[in-house]
């Protein structure tokens, strides 16, 4: 309990006995005062109770008598700062592991004491051992990177990117609530926000979706530093940084340091808008709001970190080296892979477990396809350098009543001219 606690609970004790102190009582007068204090109501500080006792009452009189206010004041624990549940020997065992080597976590220390025979049990209170272990001087660990602040000189130089655990909400109105995340894209040299949106999960689609936005508005960051969860690190990410030329930059793991604009970002989020909306019942309704708090607040607005200049602003005076999306790069083409496929006898070949139908010439030809694993309702083919448009999944139902045509062995097999030259040879040879 800290000094202002204490100091509130004195006063407020002070203010039960002050009466009793202000005038001189007739014999069992104050004894009868004390038991009528006793049945009244009480909103005690740092209590559940709403009745004092007339022997706390009493003991309070006693004790400012002898020691004044200071006497008031909650006593503190006499094993304050010592575990009460941990026998010391371990807890020093603890201590000396934790010290050998700070970053052993303390779930893995004791169970290294239970296998050596020091712990009865693989589990402590890790809470408990951590906050005392708080109170102690401990080394830091050796590894550490020393910490420098920076920011690039140019709009666009470089992006951060990150994912925060957004607030409950329903996805549609009249479903249940359910967690939302916020996928954002911040520019270093401005703090500008160029791409961001809450979503209802944290899967690469909906990175995708803003890094799209991003591109397609702000122009190309050079370098893309984001964190090492899994949807950054996805395959269809380097794709796309290559296609463009950004370089992908991934943040050390358990250094959040290296974060720190676009968590000081999130904190905004929380401080400054999500504290303030209501009547939002949606998630469509959250990104309306969210959408227009960007615009008009945030990116608007002088920013501490910029000397006082606005986002937005920012941006605009240092966008001298932007670069815009090659004209060769479609933008819904931007994650698209790509892979080898033999189209098998019946017109078909298969992508991620689904089969696709592909023109009846390409029948025992290999072709590329591109597609995003996102967006599987179709798949773009190309067979020698040509487009040969998009294939769709198979549809069974439709096949069935699709009167079949005669086909021709000639397209499907082609014969090459150094082939029939052979078959002429042999033929010569047979006669």
């Amino acid at each position: 309990m800290d000094a202002e606690k204490r100091q509130q609970i004195a006063l407020f004790r002070f203010s039960i006995i002050g009466p009793l102190l202000n005038r001189q009582w007739e014999h069992g007068e104050i004894g009868e005062e004390i038991s009528r204090m006793s049945m009244q109501a009480y909103r005690i500080p740092e209590s559940e109770r709403h009745r004092i006792g007339k022997g706390t009452i009493l003991e309070w009189l006693t004790r400012y008598k002898r020691q004044g206010f200071d006497g008031l004041l909650p006593k503190g624990r006499s094993d304050k700062g010592k575990l009460r549940k941990i026998p010391e020997t371990i807890l020093e065992k603890v201590v000396a592991a934790k010290r050998e080597n700070p970053r052993r976590a303390v779930s893995l220390i004791c169970h290294d004491l239970y296998k050596k025979g020091d712990l009865s049990t693989p589990t402590l209170p890790v809470s408990t051992i951590y906050r005392y272990l708080s109170t102690l001087p401990m080394r830091q660990p050796d590894d550490r990177k020393e910490q420098k602040r920076y920011e690039c000189r140019f709009a666009n130089e470089m992006w951060q990117s990150d994912v925060m655990h957004g607030p409950y909400l329903p996805h549609h109105e009249g479903e249940k609530a359910r967690k939302t995340y916020l996928f954002a894209i911040l520019d270093d040299a401005s703090r500008l926000i160029v791409g961001a949106a809450f979503h209802p999960t944290e899967k690469l689609l909906h990175l995708k979706h803003v890094f799209r936005y991003a591109v397609t508005t702000y122009g190309i960051p050079t370098k893309f530093y984001v964190d090492n969860g899994k949807i950054f690190k996805a395959h269809e990410m380097e794709i796309a940084c290559a296609k463009i030329g950004t370089t992908l930059i991934y943040a050390t793991p358990y250094y959040p340091e290296g974060k720190g604009k676009i968590e000081r970002f999130f904190r905004s989020v929380r401080d400054r808008f999500l504290t303030g909306i209501k009547g939002v019942k949606s998630l469509s309704a959250l990104n309306q709001a969210f959408r227009a708090w960007l615009v008009d607040d945030y990116n608007q607005k002088p920013h501490n970190g910029i000397n006082q200049e606005a986002p937005l602003k920012r941006y605009l005076r240092l966008d001298a080296n932007i670069r815009r999306l090659p004209k060769d790069v479609h933008i819904e083409e931007l994650f698209y892979q790509n892979v080898k496929r033999l189209v098998s006898k019946d017109s078909t070949f298969r992508i991620h477990n689904i089969l696709y139908e592909a023109p009846e010439h390409l029948i025992g030809r290999t072709i590329d396809v591109f597609f995003d694993s996102d967006q599987m309702e179709r798949v773009s083919v190309v067979y020698e350098g040509k487009s040969e448009g998009y294939c769709k999944p198979i549809d069974f139902l439709a096949n069935a009543n699709i009167k079949r045509k005669p086909m021709n062995y000639n397209s499907i097999n082609p014969t090459t001219q150094e082939s029939k030259e052979d078959d002429d040879d042999t033929c010569n040879i047979l006669a």
